[in-house]
């Protein structure tokens, strides 16, 4: 439950335009989602991640994290608009390569994943 708080609050923050906070608090829920069994909850958090990358300006951390985030629910979360729409943007971004950082995030094992996400919150640019 505290991931799925955390991973809520970050776009609560990215909606306020504090990035310094959601950074903290995408950290908070990436520590609470690697101690979680929960595989939707943990993509729940690297989802947040990939809208926090893509609000800093780093459209490959993004993918990558949607690929996480694919990864841990098992399946893209095509009823989730947010989601859709941060796939969109990654896409426009992107390009072509896109997909290919996607892929790269559903390589990632469990604990590879969250690090990536993790590393989101961790950046200080943007």
């Amino acid at each position: 439950m505290e991931a799925f708080l955390q991973a809520t609050a970050v776009d609560i923050e990215l909606a306020d335009g504090d990035l310094a906070s959601a950074r903290a608090t995408l950290r908070r829920a990436a520590d609470a989602a690697e101690y979680s069994s929960d595989g939707p909850i943990a993509a729940l958090v690297a989802a947040a991640a990939a809208r926090l990358a893509l609000a800093t300006g780093d459209p490959t951390a993004a993918a990558t994290a949607i690929g996480v985030s694919i990864r841990r629910r098992g399946a893209p979360d095509l009823g989730d608009v947010e989601a859709v729409a941060t796939r969109a943007a990654v896409t426009a971004a992107l390009g072509a390569e896109a997909e290919a950082a996607i892929e790269a995030g559903r390589a990632l094992d469990v604990a590879s994943g969250m690090a990536m996400v993790r590393m989101i919150g961790a950046q200080t640019s943007g």
